[in-house]
């Protein structure tokens, strides 16, 4: 069981597929968890977010099923969760790389909310929760 499926059981998500799944939700779907790269959270806002409107390398990644899914699960968020995240971080094995490999994920305390969200191509933004 590689790291990124123990890290999403951690939180009670079975992935849709082991290698390209990206986000998740528990069974009863009280719980939406997304995977985020480490190097993709930006620390430097108060409080720290992350934004995936006009990323570089948006046309490698929008038609993948990993991508697909995680419209799917953030929009279950938005609509039944108040847009409340769970938050799986992985760090990269090289950034550089596409597509990249992880070579660490792990299970957080950080819960996120989606704040805008682009259902045809994926690009999502999202803040940490100031009191979690």
């Amino acid at each position: 069981m590689s790291g990124k499926v123990k890290a999403f059981k951690h939180f009670g998500v079975t992935l849709g597929n082991d290698r390209w799944s990206w986000s998740g939700r528990t069974e009863d779907g009280a719980k939406v968890v997304i995977t985020v790269w480490t190097d993709e959270m930006n620390h430097g806002t108060k409080p720290p977010s992350c934004n995936f409107f006009g990323h570089l390398r948006l046309d490698q990644w929008t038609n993948l099923p990993g991508n697909r899914e995680r419209i799917e699960n953030l929009m279950w968020a938005r609509d039944n969760c108040d847009g409340r995240l769970h938050v799986v971080m992985a760090k990269a094995k090289d950034a550089n790389v596409v597509p990249r490999e992880i070579d660490e994920a792990y299970p957080t305390k950080i819960v996120m909310r989606l704040l805008k969200l682009d259902e045809n191509t994926g690009e999502f933004s999202a803040e940490v929760f100031p009191d979690a």
